[in-house]
């Protein structure tokens, strides 16, 4: 038997088949079992994975996300200010649905992550050095459910394992004459109660003033006249698995 799971990877959105034999995660022995190149066999992680190629998706999607309660794949279209929406039922062959506007929000889809039936989307301001918008959809009914603001660029969106925060990465790039450098940031968003998310921000205003000592340790600072806070601009997240998300 094969254990499989559904990846979506890629700027044209390649759809892949993960697989892997139920045996390869061993028993833990406290050595490395035989054929393992991991010294943890308690970790889930496979050491072998098969990767079979579906389909693709062309276009200017450059993230998308699945959501197992709907069935549905989500993809960003930067370009167009969209999300278009996939029915997975059939993998290989991914059907069209709808498409969400976004573009009365902003100017980009950047990001899109999906949890448990919700689908937060990372939009950025009408210029991209003004606060961006998280918005959330339904994944069923496709119906928006509220939105939060956030820092400037939102880039990466992502659920916390437990699916009760969403943590966004604000990387709060200037513009290019850097007459506006807005700061990088990092909203954490309470989303217990999905119609009405509360949103913080984590800033790293602390680290203003010490730029060069910064800079002494090996942390590039290099912006015209830019606090370490308008430097820093966050684009990933990844998040702790080993429980509930803390604060």
């Amino acid at each position: 038997m094969r254990r499989c799971s559904l990846l979506a990877l890629g700027i044209t959105v390649s759809i892949l088949a993960g697989c892997k034999p139920d045996d390869v995660v061993q028993p833990h022995t406290g050595a490395p079992t035989a054929g393992s190149d991991r010294a943890d066999a308690s970790d889930p992680t496979p050491s072998t994975i098969t990767l079979e190629h579906l389909t693709s998706l062309a276009g200017p999607g450059p993230v998308a996300a699945f959501d197992h309660v709907s069935g549905r794949l989500f993809v960003a279209n930067a370009t167009f200010r969209t999300v278009d929406v996939y029915d997975m039922k059939d993998p290989a062959v991914p059907e069209k649905i709808a498409t969400i506007d976004l573009s009365s929000f902003g100017s980009s889809v950047n990001s899109v992550a999906a949890y448990g039936g919700v689908v937060a989307m990372a939009v950025q301001g009408p210029l991209k050095t003004d606060p961006g918008t998280i918005v959330f959809y339904r994944a069923t009914t496709l119906h928006q459910v509220s939105s939060v603001t956030v820092g400037a660029l939102p880039d990466m969106v992502t659920f916390t394992p437990d699916g009760q925060t969403v943590l966004v990465a604000n990387e709060g790039e200037p513009n290019d004459a850097y007459t506006v450098d807005p700061e990088g940031s990092v909203s954490v968003i309470d989303v217990h109660n999905i119609n009405a998310p509360l949103a913080r921000t984590a800033s790293f205003g602390r680290y203003n003033g010490q730029e060069d000592d910064l800079r002494a340790a090996g942390i590039r600072i290099f912006g015209p006249d830019a606090s370490a806070a308008q430097d820093f601009e966050p684009e990933y997240i990844t998040t702790d698995d080993a429980g509930p998300s803390r604060t």
